[in-house]
């Protein structure tokens, strides 16, 4: 079979939340008050329900209803108080254009809408996919605090926000929009993809008139494995699925958590240091939080100590054999693996089990590939990820510590414990620029190989347009 690669970016794309006041130097001096909402999207990698696969859809185009609230300086340095809801854009895609970078929409404000010159604005925004409100996962809703919660569409007035106060130094679950709490389904550990933001301190002329940029941020992180040469037993058992298992899980976010004011890296086309947006938005509500669903170390799921990320399946991805409860001859390589093991991987005996053509989600022939979108969480005593393969009763027979290396940790995290922050792409095995045809060898994709005994290495970067690197040491 011929070897198809993965083409195209596989950046895990910001959508960044900020603003620059006046950015433009187009007001007109009659007065106009213009905002212009800024979806970046360097790439996204999605799929039907989600999960970072594919670059086939970006976020910034599945992005449905975007909603605006103003905020006006009240007393203290942090605190702005709410002072209204602009009319909100339910039809981004259509409504807004493409240019080299993602999507922008201008707003013009106008009768009510606009704002009196004589105060101090900022405006907080968040946009969601609300295309199909049944989905797994599902958008998220936002806490109303008067007995109702609202997906972003939903927000048809703006009664619930009247006296609110939005401190900018407040901690996750005391910011102004706060979601409720997402519930994990047993078979699908993934959250959908929100994004919010705030803008500069809105400068106005001498008429009244002012032009800003809003740039929206994802408020979720990615994690995404992609592996070949996978062991097809441990021992004398036969592993047939693997999954990613983490020691912590928030179930809400604080989308006006310390949304900083950040510089538009992408267009700048540099990394900017000075402006790194390291953030753990996400929090647990204390009524809700949910039990561990797996198990650290390997074994059988007695003890549960850890949450599962992602499981992959891999009977949906090579030829298995009901009647022996083994796999056929024709999914195993020839060559065989540390210790003499027998390997998944041979061309004859796989099948893309996201995209049965291999073209929407392209996958490197005998390879497999999984990925979710999280929120955020907190660094614990334990170690952050887990990689691990399981027999058909989910007993865990053989792991790995996927560790982050000295030159990522940036004086924030250890090596095995660290935070997962928002806006931030995980991934093991890589997803890379993709093999030219023309010219190979240059950038192909590299699936993590899992013949070996090494720890897996997560490397950093803590611009939004780049990944984070996990391959065997």
């Amino acid at each position: 079979m011929k070897r198809n690669y993965f083409l195209g970016a596989a950046a895990f794309g910001l959508l960044a939340f900020c603003s620059c006041s006046n950015d433009e130097g187009n007001v007109p001096e009659v007065g106009e008050q213009v905002i212009v909402l800024d979806m970046q999207d360097t790439d996204v990698l999605s799929t039907k329900s989600r999960p970072l696969l594919s670059t086939a859809s970006k976020g910034a185009d599945l992005v449905t209803d975007v909603q605006l609230l103003v905020f006006k300086k009240a007393d203290g340095e942090n605190q702005y108080k709410f002072e209204k809801k602009l009319k909100g854009i339910s039809n981004w895609n259509n409504s807004s254009s493409s240019y080299n970078y993602g999507r922008k929409h201008e707003l013009k404000l106008t009768g009510d809408d606009k704002l009196d010159k004589t105060g101090t604005y900022i405006i907080l925004a968040v946009g969601q996919d609300e295309s199909n409100e049944t989905s797994v996962p599902a958008p998220f809703k936002i806490k109303t605090g008067q007995g109702g919660n609202k997906y972003v569409a939903a927000f048809d007035n703006a009664d619930w926000t009247k006296g609110a106060v939005w401190n900018l130094a407040s901690e996750p679950g005391d910011g102004f929009w706060q979601t409720t709490a997402v519930t994990y389904e047993s078979d699908n550990k993934g959250v959908g993809e929100i994004f919010s933001g705030v803008s500069r301190p809105i400068e106005f002329t001498a008429k009244g008139g002012f032009s800003t940029t809003v740039l929206l941020k994802r408020q979720v992180a990615g994690v995404l494995g992609y592996f070949n040469r996978i062991p097809a037993k441990v021992d004398t058992d036969v592993v047939t699925s693997i999954r990613l298992v983490a020691s912590n899980r928030n179930n809400a976010l604080d989308l006006s958590n310390k949304l900083r004011i950040q510089a538009d890296d992408a267009a700048q086309k540099q990394p900017t240091n000075d402006n790194k947006d390291y953030v753990v938005n996400g929090y647990n509500v204390a009524d809700t939080t949910n039990d561990f669903d797996a198990r650290f170390g390997v074994g059988d799921n007695n003890t549960r100590d850890a949450y599962a990320i992602y499981t992959i399946d891999l009977k949906e991805w090579f030829d298995w054999d009901n009647g022996t409860n083994d796999w056929k001859a024709s999914a195993l390589l020839e060559e065989k693996g540390e210790g003499d093991v027998a390997l998944l991987g041979k061309t004859e005996g796989w099948h893309n089990a996201l995209d049965a053509a291999n073209a929407n989600v392209t996958v490197a022939d005998g390879s497999v590939l999984a990925g979710r979108f999280v929120i955020p969480f907190e660094k614990n005593t334990k170690n952050t990820f887990e990689l691990q393969l399981l027999d058909a009763n989910q007993k865990v027979l053989k792991t790995w510590s996927v560790k982050l290396d000295p030159m990522s940790q940036a004086g924030l995290d250890g090596d095995k414990v660290y935070n997962i922050y928002r806006n931030h792409l995980y991934q093991v095995g890589k997803r890379g620029n993709g093999d030219n045809p023309t010219n190979p060898g240059v950038d192909p994709d590299k699936p993590q190989p899992l013949d070996k005994d090494q720890e897996l290495i997560i490397r950093i970067n803590d611009q939004w347009e780049f990944i984070h690197d996990m391959e065997i040491e």
